[in-house]
C-alpha cells in the first residue's frame, strides 16, 4: 500500500492525518449541478480514473510530456470537489507526478523545482504543487458514485459539526482520494483543516 498520509488522531468517526507534499498534474472540470441518483455509477466514468480528464493525466505520465519521460502513477489518486455560488460544481482530478522534503516552503519548492518538471503537451493538464495539508477524513470501500462520495462527505461533516471542529476546516471543499490495494479501490473522503493564523 502506498499511503501519501500520516495518521495524527482517530476520531468515533473520523481521523485526523498530514498529508505528504507533492507535485501534481491536474484537470478541472466545471458543469451545473445535479442531483446524484444512488443507484447511477458514473461518477468514474465522467470525472474519476476512468474519465477523459484522468487519461489525459495518463497520456502525460506515459510520456506525453515536453521531456517524453515517462513518470509512475503513484496513489492516492485525488479528486477535489468544489460546490460554486452560480449553481455549477468544480472537480478536479489530480495524481502526483512526485513527492518532496516539507522542509522546503511548497512555494519555494514550486518556483524553482518547476524547471525540472516536465512540461505536458496537453493545455488542459496543469501541475501545481501542494503542500502539508492537515485533513480530516473518513475511509471506506466500495461504491464509487456521487451519491455515496457525498453521502460519505456530508457524515463526515456532520461529524466535524458535531464535534465543534467545523470552524477549523474548509467546507467550501473537499477530496475524495482514491487508493488502489490489490485490485481493490479504497476510498477516503476528507475536509482539509484550515490554516492557523498566528
Amino acid at each position: 500500500m502506498n499511503l501519501n498520509y500520516t495518521i495524527n488522531n482517530q476520531f468515533m468517526m473520523f481521523e485526523n492525518i498530514m498529508t505528504d507534499p507533492a507535485h501534481v498534474a491536474c484537470v478541472s472540470r466545471t458543469e451545473m449541478e445535479s442531483i446524484p441518483d444512488a443507484d447511477v455509477n458514473e461518477f468514474s466514468r465522467k470525472f474519476g480514473i476512468e474519465s477523459e480528464a484522468f487519461s489525459w493525466i495518463k497520456d502525460y505520465l506515459a510520456g506525453d510530456n515536453s521531456r517524453e519521460v515517462k513518470v509512475p502513477l503513484i496513489y492516492p489518486v485525488t479528486v477535489q470537489v468544489e460546490p460554486n455560488s452560480n449553481g455549477t460544481v468544480t472537480r478536479s482530478i489530480c495524481a502526483i507526478i512526485s513527492k518532496f522534503n516539507n522542509k522546503v516552503p511548497t512555494e519555494m519548492e514550486n518556483h524553482l523545482r518547476i524547471i525540472e518538471l516536465a512540461k505536458p503537451t496537453n493545455p488542459r493538464v496543469q501541475l501545481s504543487t501542494v503542500g502539508i495539508n492537515e485533513r480530516y477524513v473518513r475511509f471506506y470501500e466500495g461504491g464509487d458514485n456521487d451519491f455515496t462520495y457525498r453521502f460519505h462527505a456530508k457524515a463526515l461533516m456532520d461529524s466535524l459539526v458535531e464535534e465543534e471542529l467545523y470552524q477549523e476546516v474548509d467546507l467550501h471543499r473537499y477530496f475524495i482520494d482514491i487508493t488502489k490495494e490489490d485490485q481493490a479501490f479504497r476510498y477516503t473522503i476528507g475536509f482539509n483543516k484550515l490554516p492557523s493564523s498566528f
